[in-house]
């Protein structure tokens, strides 16, 4: 990979694909070459759009200045939920449910990175269902319109 350039739509990487670009970036950065990363860096928003940080990899996580446990390098491929127990799967949403309401009081002060947040948590819970993970506790749980509620009382607050 001499000349290295990323595909124009880094959506049509497979995850393969983009792991190992991925691992040729963070052996460059560490080699004193960091174009490769900053480059994996600036498009990974792309890559990863949509998805929840819970499907993340190690890879994704890295290239991405996150920092994340050592069992997640020992087993880069694998997502992060993959490495939760079912108490810490429902402990994570507990914390999204909990820190919901602050957060978007602070988003109407103009603090960012709330849209991040809320976009997590409207990721999360298909993806859980998704592949199973889902806690008993929120099965029954209507995410969609508990942050519409959220949302409607930050506005009647204004």
């Amino acid at each position: 990979m001499e000349n290295f350039v990323l595909p124009e739509n880094i959506k049509d990487l497979s995850q393969e694909q983009y792991h190992e670009l991925a691992k040729y970036a963070l052996n460059q950065r560490g080699a004193g070459n960091k174009e490769p990363w900053r480059q994996m860096r600036s498009r990974t928003s792309e890559w990863l759009n949509g998805r929840s940080p819970l499907s993340f990899t190690w890879y994704e996580h890295t290239i991405m200045g996150s920092t994340v446990s050592a069992k997640m390098a020992e087993e880069p491929d694998k997502p992060k939920v993959d490495f939760l127990s079912d108490e810490e799967v429902e402990r994570e949403l507990d914390n999204y449910v909990k820190f919901l309401p602050e957060l978007l009081q602070h988003a109407k002060d103009g603090q960012q990175g709330v849209q991040s947040f809320v976009n997590d948590f409207k990721l999360a819970f298909p993806y859980l269902a998704s592949i199973g993970r889902l806690p008993k506790k929120y099965q029954d749980f209507d995410y969609e319109a508990f942050l519409e509620k959220l949302e409607v009382e930050c506005q009647n607050e204004e």
